[in-house]
């Protein structure tokens, strides 16, 4: 969407583009430790309990978001689901001469462990789904020996930002692109587990490419305590994951505007997202987003009021002039099981800056 532009602009204006295209291919394999499993992924542990005895339940399957993935337990009721995509899932059990059992909105965190027990209830004669709610996460983990902050998807609804650099400027230790007091290109940044470095300036970071939140499953901060599976990271390290197309078609059309707003809060800004994700075919899902913004001052600063009471500004002394910008970004994402433990993954994005 291109804003109207401000009175006295000139005709003919510079136009800068910054375009960036990232197509990353990965394949999971739940064996072994492959770094890029550890870093989008994480894991599912807990022992199936029969209610009435306390005792663990072997064999019993059980059944990750409807049957995507499925692990037995063993003879002590345990069971543990590798490298499941973070996010929220669900558990489902059910097993000859118990209630069914389910555990919904389980969130699972990437490179974490995450334990759910299911207690099973004996029953002679079939009788309705018992439905709980999943486990909380918890404000403080105290496993973690890494200084970790997290951003999901809801987060990025609940809070004003618009973009992942905002919503990353609101966490301590970050002032502007500044991690923990380090330089420029001091962090790191892994997208679904690659490493992106900006070869221009040897920064990190895609050059011209802004992630849409609508695309962010989770994103994490970590700015001490660094595993040693992260290389080139001094002040800080960013870990994004970006989500999976659902079982079921679905889509999010969102419009913001700041133009109802007075004075130095009316930037001019017009935002319009559209999402979607879902099946194709043979459990081949995708997700695709457009998200479209443009600003009357897309740098806002602190200008001092002018001194001419004729100068066009004297009312409005915050936005500059021939200062708009339109930025547009399109982003797309296929999961492609290959097979029973293989997933392949194809994501490409694509931004533009035009001032």
């Amino acid at each position: 969407m291109t804003p109207a532009p401000l009175a006295g602009r000139p005709t003919l204006r510079s136009l800068m583009w910054a375009a960036g295209f990232a197509v990353l291919f990965s394949v999971a394999v739940p064996v072994g430790p492959p770094a890029l499993q550890a870093q989008t992924n994480g894991t599912l542990i807990g022992r199936v309990i029969n209610a009435s005895t306390s005792d663990g339940v072997a064999g019993v399957d059980v059944r990750l978001d409807g049957g995507r993935r499925i692990a037995t337990t063993d003879s002590t009721g345990e069971y543990r689901i590798r490298a499941v995509p973070a996010g929220t899932h669900s558990l489902e059990v059910v097993w000859p001469g118990f209630r069914a059992a389910r555990r919904v909105d389980i969130v699972v965190r990437s490179d974490e462990v995450t334990r759910v027990d299911i207690r099973l209830a004996p029953v002679a004669v079939q009788l309705s789904e018992l439905r709980a709610v999943g486990v909380q996460d918890p404000v403080l983990d105290p496993f973690a020996t890494a200084t970790s902050q997290r951003i999901d998807e809801q987060d990025f609804r609940r809070l004003p930002v618009s973009t992942l650099e905002d919503a990353l400027s609101l966490q301590a230790g970050v002032v502007g692109e500044s991690y923990r007091g380090g330089r420029i290109g001091q962090q790191a940044f892994l997208l679904d587990g690659f490493g992106l470095k900006n070869q221009l300036d040897a920064s990190t970071g895609a050059v011209g490419i802004r992630i849409p939140p609508d695309l962010i499953t989770e994103a994490s901060l970590i700015t001490n305590g660094f595993s040693a599976r992260y290389g080139q990271a001094l002040s800080g390290l960013i870990n994004v994951v970006t989500r999976d197309g659902g079982e079921r078609w679905r889509g999010r059309v969102a419009y913001e505007t700041d133009r109802p707003l007075s004075g130095s809060a009316d930037l001019g800004l017009d935002r319009v997202v559209l999402q979607g994700d879902g099946p194709i075919a043979g459990g081949v899902t995708a997700v695709g987003i457009i998200d479209l913004t443009g600003r009357l001052d897309a740098d806002p600063v602190n200008a001092p009021r002018p001194d001419d009471p004729l100068d066009p500004r004297s009312d409005r002394p915050a936005p500059l002039p021939h200062n708009s910008a339109e930025t547009w970004t399109v982003g797309g994402k296929l999961t492609i099981p290959v097979g029973e433990r293989v997933v392949g993954r194809i994501f490409g994005i694509t931004t533009a800056d035009q001032r």
